[in-house]
Parts: structure tokens; sequence; C-alpha cells
């Protein structure tokens, strides 16, 4: 617990988020969303991402360890992303409770880089990036002529 960053959202909405973090787990560190994120991922072994954002697809494509977690309840995908999501979630990159997480997290927390770059891991990555994260050195040229097609 004394290796775990919470990095909060920049904004608190008065739910006084550092406040609760401190009272539940004392021992933690806050970071209150200042500073760049990426000082951050550089110094971490995981990334664990609890709602739908930009972050997780940025830290798969770079293939930097990553789980997330949040009920598609409240953060919906979706029908082109179900399939995605069902491999990384058979093969424990996403989760849908704290408590799934936590026990994955609990029985890999020593083996963290060989579950990830595991072949299964790597697959559902892979997949997941094609769909959602592509890599393509034409894409100014082919977002220029989507423009002047319309």
């Amino acid at each position: 617990k004394k290796d775990i960053i919470i990095r909060l959202f920049r904004v608190d909405y008065a739910w006084r988020q550092k406040e609760r973090w401190k009272d539940k787990f004392p021992i933690v560190k806050i970071n209150s969303g200042e500073g760049s994120i990426w000082d951050l991922i550089k110094k971490s072994r995981l990334i664990v991402d609890t709602f739908n954002t930009t972050t997780f697809i940025d830290t798969m494509f770079l293939n930097i360890p990553t789980m997330i977690f949040w009920n598609p309840t409240y953060f919906e995908f979706s029908n082109q992303a179900e399939g995605a999501f069902k491999m990384l979630e058979d093969n424990g990159v996403f989760h849908r409770t704290p408590q799934s997480i936590s026990n994955f997290i609990n029985t890999k927390w020593d083996e963290i880089s060989s579950w990830w770059f595991g072949s299964k891991v790597q697959n559902a990555r892979a997949y997941f990036c094609n769909q959602f994260s592509k890599d393509d050195p034409n894409m100014v040229k082919k977002f220029v002529q989507y423009l002047d097609y319309r």
C-alpha cells in the first residue's frame, strides 16, 4: 500500500476525494491531478484506470501493463467494443468490480510483467489496439482527405 499512488481528477466537485482516500487508506500517496500523468506512468509497475478515458487506451497502445475496471452500467461501451472488452476481461485486463481487480492484482503482483507480456494478454491487447488505437503513419494525409471530401 505504501507504493500506491492515487491520481485524482483535477476538479473535486466538493466530493472531498483526497480526505476520503486518506481516511480509508492513510498510507497511500495522493496526486491531486497536478503535473504530468506521464511522469507517474514512467515510475509505475502497473496502471489501473477506473473509468473510461483515453489514458488506458494510450497505455495499452504503448504496451504498458494496464488494468481497467468500471461498472458497465455507468460507463457503457458500444456494441462494437463488446468483443474487444470481452477479450480483455477473459485475460484479466478488464474487471467489472473493485473486488475482482483487487483479487487479480493480489494473485498476479509478483508476476505482472510475465502476465502482461504473455501471448494471451498481448493478443487481447493487440486486438483492442487494432480496433481503437491504430498507429497509422498516413493519419494526417487521411484526415486531410476526409476533410476535403466533406
